[in-house]
């Protein structure tokens, strides 16, 4: 991607510092959203414009009334720990006789969404400090602080992304390239510095269940066996595709990593099945399903194409009676219906199922999935 100019932005003072210089044992990795809805940036004002646009553009600024931003990169298969994350914005004038004005970050501490957030119905946020106003050309920001927060899988800091404010609005305007514009070159983007690892090619999750912990956890259906439900397909029994881990009713389910979800259906016998799409650390698609959930508002209301950041509650266990328990599966390939959401596939391909594996991996193997 081509930078025109290449200052990075601390948040704090309004001082510039230039990037660090990456160690030999470090590599550097960008994400760049597409456009809406997958986009994560929209802009909304004041008095004009007061609901979530989407035409290509973020703007902050004001002439009395505010223009405010909102920014967030799905950050699933990216490193846990980065040494250095920069959001990049490709500046532009906005051609009316406007100067720039500097911007107040704030880190979101609560839920929103790119095509329903409003001015009324904008996330709180923290202060985080002030950074220059920009330039021309691609404008960078040092968020390494709130991207490990994100990425740690802590209930306190989910990535619900910053809003950008103006620190003056007597016609000072700032305008930056959105993930909806037509050159996807100049669209903003995260680029993440961080120490290599052996593992740094397999999918890193939070533990999605409230209690017991990962290391108490006690699987009561394993990956691959016969279906304890017992359908059978051709005359062979199905095999379970995901794991049964035992879990208490009401107990509090969280997002195992950033997704958007692409599918919430209710079954009376086994309650919800939760489907939501990631990218892998390679750079390809892959599945997370989540059984016996009741889901929480946030979830139903995500169904399909919300984003839901890893950490962020879903909703609670389901409770099935005498056999409560939690299943959880990976499929390693980009969503599809039905198999994605299935809990037991058939030993042939059956009924418009594939057969098992059906590029499900046993989430319960560290080689698959790590917590």
């Amino acid at each position: 991607m081509k930078r025109n100019s290449q200052k990075v932005g601390m948040l704090a003072l309004g001082l510039l510092v230039f990037a660090l210089p990456v160690a030999a044992s470090a590599a550097t990795v960008t994400r760049q959203p597409g456009p809406f809805p997958v986009g994560m940036d929209t802009w909304y004002g004041s008095v004009y414009n007061t609901t979530s646009q989407h035409d290509g553009k973020m703007q902050v600024g004001g002439w009395g009334d505010e223009y405010d931003s909102l920014a967030r990169f799905d950050l699933s298969g990216l490193p846990l720990t980065a040494t250095q994350a920069v959001i990049w914005l490709n500046a532009y004038p906005r051609g009316d006789g406007s100067t720039p004005t500097e911007i107040k970050w704030y880190q979101n501490t609560s839920q929103w969404h790119t095509g329903s957030v409003s001015w009324s119905t904008q996330p709180s946020g923290t202060y985080l400090g002030w950074t220059s106003a920009p330039g021309t050309g691609w404008y960078g920001v040092n968020i390494t602080t709130q991207y490990n927060q994100w990425r740690s899988g802590n209930t306190a800091t989910p990535n619900f992304g910053l809003t950008l404010k103006p620190y003056f609005n007597n016609n000072r305007f700032d305008m930056f390239r959105g993930s909806g514009y037509g050159t996807a070159s100049e669209r903003p983007y995260i680029s993440v510095t961080y120490n290599t690892s052996g593992t740094d090619s397999i999918p890193k999750w939070k533990w999605p269940l409230a209690s017991p912990s990962y290391a108490s956890r006690t699987v009561t259906q394993a990956f691959g066996v016969n279906w304890a439900g017992g359908s059978t397909c051709n005359g062979l029994i199905k095999k379970h595709n995901g794991t049964d881990f035992s879990a208490s009713a009401g107990t509090t389910i969280y997002a195992a990593e950033d997704g958007i979800v692409k599918e919430s259906i209710f079954d009376p016998s086994w309650g919800y099945n939760i489907v939501m799409e990631h990218t892998s650390p390679t750079g390809s698609k892959y599945t997370s399903t989540y059984w016996h959930v009741s889901p929480n508002s946030d979830v139903i209301a995500s169904n399909p194409g919300g984003f839901i950041p890893k950490a962020a509650p879903m909703g609670t266990i389901y409770n099935l009676g005498g056999n409560t328990h939690f299943h959880l599966a990976a499929r390693m390939t980009a969503y599809s219906s039905p198999d994605s959401g299935s809990g037991a596939s058939p030993q042939t391909n059956c009924g418009g199922y594939l057969a098992f594996p059906a590029s499900f991996v046993d989430v319960n193997n560290t080689s698959n999935i790590v917590f």
